[in-house]
């Protein structure tokens, strides 16, 4: 930002003019965001730690008024309908990411969960989680006991399918048209 205005140095008339630009095209969440990046910068690599009052001042006043879309939640029952009721043939992948309710998982811990992370002992399957978000491993349960579309029989069906002699151990990997 700097650099192609040829600004020498940095102040609340520098942030001002490059958040009301930004005004525009942003939601007044992501100019918060987009302020605390710049003068987390700022802070670390040109050690200016000022605390810019009127882009404050600012930012407050772009936010009132402003409601933020809230996140649709499946509930338990959407959930079981469409386990239940999806075709396996082109579900059965993201079927098998809904055992990370019983986690609970993040993301990122689904993509790194691989084929040896899961230990199946015919009752029930463990699922291990490695240096997960806090750098901490943890594990957990998966049951087909008080759940009327079995996840244990779900993962067992994908992992049926999953060719054997596959050189990834991404436990997820590309599933189309009831094929790995």
């Amino acid at each position: 930002m700097a650099r192609k205005r040829n600004v020498k140095s940095v102040s609340d008339d520098v942030f001002l003019v490059y958040l009301s630009k930004k005004a525009k095209l942003l939601k007044p969440s992501t100019l918060w965001s987009r302020f605390s990046m710049v003068k987390s910068c700022l802070a670390i690599k040109e050690n200016v730690n000022v605390k810019f009052p009127q882009t404050i001042a600012f930012l407050k006043r772009q936010g009132v008024g402003y409601v933020p879309k809230k996140a649709k939640v499946l509930t338990a029952e959407q959930v079981t309908k469409f386990i239940c009721e999806a075709s396996d043939e082109k579900w059965l992948l993201t079927k098998v990411c809904t055992f990370g309710i019983y986690g609970p998982c993040q993301r990122d811990d689904l993509i790194r969960l691989t084929v040896d992370d899961i230990e199946d002992n015919g009752r029930f399957l463990i699922v291990f989680l490695r240096d997960g978000k806090n750098h901490k491993s943890r594990s957990f349960t998966v049951t087909d006991e008080s759940c009327t579309f079995q996840p244990c029989n779900i993962y067992r069906k994908y992992a049926n399918l999953r060719p054997h002699a596959m050189e990834s151990k991404r436990l997820f990997i590309s599933y189309r048209n009831g094929r790995c």
